[in-house]
């Protein structure tokens, strides 16, 4: 009976020690993971940022159902890396680059911000943003 305690006592500690040992490594992977994600997208933790979007045309201050889409994802992977986001129209922002992490939601031709980096970050490239058909429309 003695033995048969020791073995049912040892093989609790042994348990014990492995899920410690599983749940120390998984907590780092998850950390690491994360940091790595907060560095990439320049988001570390508590930190705000941009959420810049075009108005719909019709509206003042509506946005497009496909931009909204693209919103939810963005809100989704801000909040898993800790940071608070705020939406501004793209007229209304009037902060320099840099400043803090922005994501620009729509093209170059109805977000104005989207064109503004463009222009700041890429000199060498031009976009036709003009209505009107043309040999040039829609190239870059």
């Amino acid at each position: 009976m003695n033995d048969d305690v020791r073995n049912i006592v040892l093989g609790v500690l042994a348990t014990g020690v492995s899920a410690a040992f599983g749940w120390v490594g998984r907590t780092y992977q998850w950390r690491r993971r994360l940091r790595r994600k907060q560095a990439f997208f320049g988001l570390p933790g508590s930190s705000e940022c941009l959420l810049v979007v075009n108005r719909e045309s019709g509206g003042d201050s509506s946005v497009h159902r496909y931009d909204v889409f693209a919103l939810l994802e963005l809100c989704a992977l801000i909040k898993d890396c800790g940071a608070h986001a705020r939406i501004l129209q793209h007229d209304q922002a009037h902060q320099g680059f840099g400043d803090r992490t922005e994501f620009c939601v729509g093209g170059p031709y109805s977000n104005r911000r989207t064109a503004a980096h463009l222009a700041t970050l890429l000199p060498g490239l031009t976009v036709n943003t003009d209505v009107e058909r043309g040999p040039d429309q829609g190239r870059s």
